[in-house]
This record gives C-alpha cells, structure tokens and sequence, in this order.
C-alpha cells in the first residue's frame, strides 16, 4: 500500500525506539508528500498519528493541533474525510475538557465559540462544539455507507 515502508520506519520509532519526537518529525514530512499528492487517507492518517504522538509528550491536544485538523477541514473537499475530521475534532475537544476541567468548570460561558482562544471558553462552549462537530461529522451519513473502506484503509488498519 501507499507509503508503507514510510509508516513501517515510523512504527519502528515508536514501539522499539521510543523515539517520539523523530517519530512526529517523519510524520510531518509525510503529511507535506501525501497533501501534494491529495492522498486524503493518508493526511487524515498523519493527523491521527500526530494526535497520538502529542499526547505521548504532553497531556492532551496543543492548540497547534487543532488549528491545523481545522484548516485541514477547511481545504479538504473529499466530504469522508471532513466527517472523519469532525469526529476527530470532536474527540480532540472533549479530551482537551476532561483534561482540564477542574479548570473549566468556573468559567461562565464565552460570547461565543467563534473564539478561538480555548483557554477562555466555559463548559457549555465545549459541549456545543462538540455536539456540533459530531453532529457534522454524521450529515452525510447516506455518501459515508456507500464509500468503498479500500479508500481509507490506511486508517482502518
């Protein structure tokens, strides 16, 4: 399959080197190759490694994580993919909530989630936001079920 030996190399790092960090540097560089050759699996799959990887060097998702899975639903035009973004999405929020609600759970809600600081939102803004990404990720439920899982068996192995 598509990039194998490159994510074979990776996996190496990670279970028998326990390189992380050389690790998310590769799948970096994957990422760039599979967005110039708009491999959709592969750059959602770079994304879930990245994901991952993060969290084996700090608690839950960063900021620039997010950023990137939301600009990647911005530029995506394959709507299996976006779903996929969505619910990862979805989960990146609520884990980023359990993370650090002790945190959160003071604060009054925001004027709005279309604020894109975070750190200031209360726990309703992250339960809407969750809903709404989970909500999407479901809307074309009819386009989902008639996708053939070859073309995203990079990320259901």
């Amino acid at each position: 399959s598509l990039f194998q030996k490159e994510w074979l190399g990776i996996d190496t790092l990670i279970v028998h080197n326990d390189l992380t960090r050389s690790a998310l540097d590769k799948v970096a560089a994957l990422y760039k190759k599979a967005k110039q050759k708009q491999l959709h699996a592969q750059v959602v799959k770079c994304l879930i490694y990245e994901y991952t990887l993060q969290n084996r060097i700090t608690e839950g998702a960063s900021d620039s994580l997010l950023n990137r899975i939301r600009k990647e639903l911005a530029d995506t035009r394959d709507e299996t993919a976006k779903a996929i973004l969505h619910s990862l999405l979805a989960k990146l929020y609520r884990q980023y909530l359990d993370n650090n609600f002790w945190r959160i759970n003071d604060r009054k809600k925001t004027t709005g989630t279309s604020q894109p600081d975070i750190t200031t939102w209360g726990v309703a803004d992250f339960a809407q936001t969750i809903r709404k990404h989970l909500a999407q990720s479901l809307e074309n439920t009819a386009l989902l079920q008639q996708t053939p899982g070859d073309r995203y068996e990079a990320i259901l192995k």
